[in-house]
Protein backbone atom coordinates (compact mmCIF):
# COMPACT_ATOMS: atom_id res chain seq x y z
CA UNK A 1 0.00 0.00 0.00
CA UNK A 2 1.73 3.28 -1.01
CA UNK A 3 2.36 6.27 2.05
CA UNK A 4 -0.83 8.67 0.84
CA UNK A 5 -2.84 5.83 0.86
CA UNK A 6 -1.52 4.97 4.25
CA UNK A 7 -2.02 8.07 5.62
CA UNK A 8 -5.80 8.45 4.87
CA UNK A 9 -6.55 5.26 7.30
CA UNK A 10 -6.82 5.81 10.81
CA UNK A 11 -4.18 4.56 13.47
CA UNK A 12 -6.51 1.85 14.24
CA UNK A 13 -6.79 0.66 10.75
CA UNK A 14 -3.49 0.59 10.40
CA UNK A 15 -2.99 -1.64 13.54
CA UNK A 16 -5.75 -3.74 12.10
CA UNK A 17 -3.35 -3.97 8.59
CA UNK A 18 -0.22 -4.87 10.76
CA UNK A 19 -1.53 -7.09 12.82
CA UNK A 20 -0.51 -4.78 15.74
CA UNK A 21 -3.84 -4.13 17.37
CA UNK A 22 -4.28 -6.77 20.11
CA UNK A 23 -0.52 -5.94 21.32
CA UNK A 24 -1.01 -2.15 20.79
CA UNK A 25 -4.69 -2.14 22.88
CA UNK A 26 -2.71 -4.22 25.38
CA UNK A 27 -0.33 -1.48 25.48
CA UNK A 28 -2.87 1.28 26.31
CA UNK A 29 -4.04 -0.60 28.90
CA UNK A 30 -1.49 -1.48 30.55
CA UNK A 31 -0.32 2.15 30.61
CA UNK A 32 -3.43 2.96 31.85
CA UNK A 33 -3.14 0.39 34.63
CA UNK A 34 -0.18 2.38 35.89
CA UNK A 35 -1.94 5.65 35.93
CA UNK A 36 -0.16 7.45 32.59
CA UNK A 37 -1.66 10.45 31.57
CA UNK A 38 -3.79 10.54 28.14
CA UNK A 39 -0.95 12.86 26.76
CA UNK A 40 1.24 9.93 28.15
CA UNK A 41 0.09 7.17 26.93
CA UNK A 42 -0.14 9.25 23.05
CA UNK A 43 3.38 9.72 23.80
CA UNK A 44 4.36 5.85 23.43
CA UNK A 45 2.68 5.70 19.94
CA UNK A 46 4.57 9.34 18.70
CA UNK A 47 1.04 10.91 18.38
CA UNK A 48 -0.72 14.15 19.97
CA UNK A 49 -3.08 13.59 23.04
CA UNK A 50 -5.81 15.23 20.44
CA UNK A 51 -5.33 12.38 18.29
CA UNK A 52 -5.12 9.80 21.31
CA UNK A 53 -8.54 11.11 22.30
CA UNK A 54 -10.22 11.28 18.58
CA UNK A 55 -9.48 7.34 18.74
CA UNK A 56 -10.91 6.92 21.79
CA UNK A 57 -14.30 8.61 20.98
CA UNK A 58 -14.27 6.98 17.78
CA UNK A 59 -13.14 3.52 18.09
CA UNK A 60 -15.18 1.63 21.52
CA UNK A 61 -11.99 -1.20 21.45
CA UNK A 62 -9.83 1.90 22.85
CA UNK A 63 -12.24 3.25 24.77
CA UNK A 64 -12.26 0.20 26.26
CA UNK A 65 -8.97 -0.37 27.47
CA UNK A 66 -8.78 3.06 28.75
CA UNK A 67 -11.44 2.25 31.15
CA UNK A 68 -10.43 -1.03 32.23
CA UNK A 69 -6.78 -0.32 33.01
CA UNK A 70 -8.28 2.53 35.27
CA UNK A 71 -11.02 -0.23 36.87
CA UNK A 72 -8.33 -2.63 37.39
CA UNK A 73 -6.25 0.06 39.53
CA UNK A 74 -9.34 1.27 41.51
CA UNK A 75 -10.41 -2.32 42.15
CA UNK A 76 -6.94 -3.02 43.16
CA UNK A 77 -6.78 -0.51 45.53
CA UNK A 78 -10.44 -0.80 46.76
CA UNK A 79 -9.43 -4.36 47.47
CA UNK A 80 -5.92 -3.03 49.86
CA UNK A 81 -8.16 -0.30 51.11
CA UNK A 82 -10.28 -3.03 52.70
CA UNK A 83 -7.30 -5.30 53.77
CA UNK A 84 -6.07 -2.40 55.73
CA UNK A 85 -9.06 -1.62 57.51
CA UNK A 86 -9.42 -5.39 58.41
CA UNK A 87 -5.64 -4.78 59.57
CA UNK A 88 -7.48 -2.29 61.82
CA UNK A 89 -5.34 0.60 60.06
CA UNK A 90 -7.26 3.57 61.47
CA UNK A 91 -6.29 5.94 58.94
CA UNK A 92 -7.88 3.19 56.33
CA UNK A 93 -11.04 3.50 58.76
CA UNK A 94 -11.38 7.04 58.56
CA UNK A 95 -10.50 7.01 54.83
CA UNK A 96 -13.17 4.57 54.05
CA UNK A 97 -15.72 6.23 56.26
CA UNK A 98 -15.48 9.68 54.77
CA UNK A 99 -15.59 8.31 51.14
CA UNK A 100 -18.68 5.72 51.82
CA UNK A 101 -20.26 7.08 55.33
CA UNK A 102 -22.18 9.58 53.64
CA UNK A 103 -22.40 12.84 54.89
CA UNK A 104 -22.10 12.12 58.67
CA UNK A 105 -18.62 11.41 58.20
CA UNK A 106 -17.37 14.52 56.22
CA UNK A 107 -15.60 16.92 58.14
CA UNK A 108 -16.71 19.47 55.15
CA UNK A 109 -17.61 22.60 57.41
CA UNK A 110 -18.82 24.34 54.51
CA UNK A 111 -20.89 21.14 53.50
CA UNK A 112 -22.75 20.80 56.88
CA UNK A 113 -23.07 24.52 57.06
CA UNK A 114 -25.11 24.37 53.52
CA UNK A 115 -27.15 21.26 54.48
CA UNK A 116 -28.09 23.23 58.43
CA UNK A 117 -28.73 26.67 56.63
CA UNK A 118 -30.95 23.72 53.45
CA UNK A 119 -32.79 22.34 57.02
CA UNK A 120 -33.36 26.02 58.63
CA UNK A 121 -34.75 27.23 55.20
CA UNK A 122 -37.48 24.25 54.75
CA UNK A 123 -38.16 24.83 58.65
CA UNK A 124 -39.57 28.52 57.30
CA UNK A 125 -40.79 27.59 54.37
CA UNK A 126 -42.95 24.93 56.56
CA UNK A 127 -44.13 27.00 58.57
CA UNK A 128 -44.85 29.89 56.11
CA UNK A 129 -46.94 27.14 54.42
CA UNK A 130 -48.89 25.72 57.59
CA UNK A 131 -49.29 29.66 58.47
CA UNK A 132 -50.68 30.40 55.33
CA UNK A 133 -53.16 27.09 55.14
CA UNK A 134 -53.98 27.86 59.11
CA UNK A 135 -55.52 31.64 57.57
CA UNK A 136 -56.92 29.52 54.54
CA UNK A 137 -58.80 27.66 57.28
CA UNK A 138 -59.55 30.61 59.59
CA UNK A 139 -61.01 32.41 57.01
CA UNK A 140 -63.39 28.99 55.42
CA UNK A 141 -64.35 28.60 59.17
CA UNK A 142 -65.32 32.54 59.72
CA UNK A 143 -67.22 32.34 56.35
CA UNK A 144 -69.23 29.19 57.12
CA UNK A 145 -70.07 30.94 60.96
CA UNK A 146 -70.97 34.10 58.49
CA UNK A 147 -73.47 32.08 56.45
CA UNK A 148 -75.32 30.72 59.74
CA UNK A 149 -76.22 33.73 61.25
Amino acid sequence: MGEIAKKKLDLIEQWVESGELEANLAIIQSLSMQGKTLEEIAGEFDITERHLRRLRDKHMSVMSALKSGRKSVVAMTQNRLIDLINEGNITAIIYALKIYGGIFFHDNKYELELREKEFELRKKLTEKETAGNLAIVEDWIAAIMEKRK
